[in-house]
């Protein structure tokens, strides 16, 4: 499913439902650390048979940590969900996250669903907040896919891929940005342990790529998914070297 939003960033629509304070921004760089962050039934469903590669607990708070090639924390990423609203036929999640790179952090909200046997959430839930202040003023239009990933995924299994593209414009000058998750599959089932403890995953490979004006970035990454937890450790590479990686740092529900 593909969602498309025109609007001028200064009359922030309020049924967006989204709020963010951004100290010091930069656009470029905090898209491409997004790019490493980086997804509905005909009978009752509650919030005890969402099996979802996320969390659907009410309280639950997580924390994930960036680092780069050589070990060096770069970063972290804290979440919570904030409420659940059972809607009968779906699960429907809000979530309060706070990015700290440095001097630089943001303050953002998103929704994830539970349906029809998958967890989903659309990419510009996550991105368009998180850049609406650097952007101040400028008009944007702005569409994505939802990323998915199903309860009974299994090993071969080739998933949707998933993109998004952002367009703003103030007066003649237009800035283009896209990022593209293509070629994901499930490529087994593994145990990993983490500071956060030893979870049993779901490892999925992908290809993406990340374009910001002139900047083009395309890399491989992998990631590896727990059963009400989510994410618990991605890897990013080019040419076959690791570029960096997360990992889950602390989990709690």
């Amino acid at each position: 499913m593909s969602t498309s939003k025109p609007w001028i960033l200064s009359n922030f629509d309020p049924t967006f439902n989204k709020t963010i304070t951004l100290k010091k921004p930069n656009f470029m760089r905090t898209t491409f650390v997004l790019v490493a962050s980086l997804i509905i039934s005909a009978t009752a469903l509650s919030a005890q048979d969402c099996q979802a590669y996320f969390p659907f607990v009410e309280g639950a708070s997580w924390t994930i940590v960036d680092y780069n090639k050589k070990g060096k924390e770069q970063g972290t990423t804290s979440y919570t969900l904030t409420s659940l609203a059972d809607q009968g036929s779906e699960i429907v999640a809000e979530y309060d996250m706070t990015m700290s790179f440095g001097k630089e952090e943001i303050e953002s909200s998103f929704t994830a669903s539970c349906s029809e046997g998958e967890f989903k959430v659309s990419m510009s839930e996550l991105y368009s907040s998180m850049v609406a202040q650097s952007m101040a003023g400028m008009e944007m239009d702005i569409s994505s896919d939802d990323f998915t990933i199903p309860f009974d995924a299994q090993v071969g299994d080739r998933l949707s891929d998933v993109s998004m593209q952002l367009s703003s414009s103030s007066g003649p000058m237009t800035m283009k940005t896209t990022v593209e998750h293509t070629d994901r599959k499930v490529e087994a089932f593994e145990e990993i342990t983490t500071a956060a403890g030893t979870f049993d995953c779901i490892k999925i490979s992908y290809s993406s790529r990340a374009k910001v004006m002139v900047a083009n970035v395309s890399t491989q990454s992998v990631d590896w998914y727990a059963k009400g937890v989510g994410i618990v450790r991605s890897e990013s590479y080019k040419n076959g070297k690791l570029q960096g990686y997360r990992e889950l740092k602390a989990f709690s529900k």
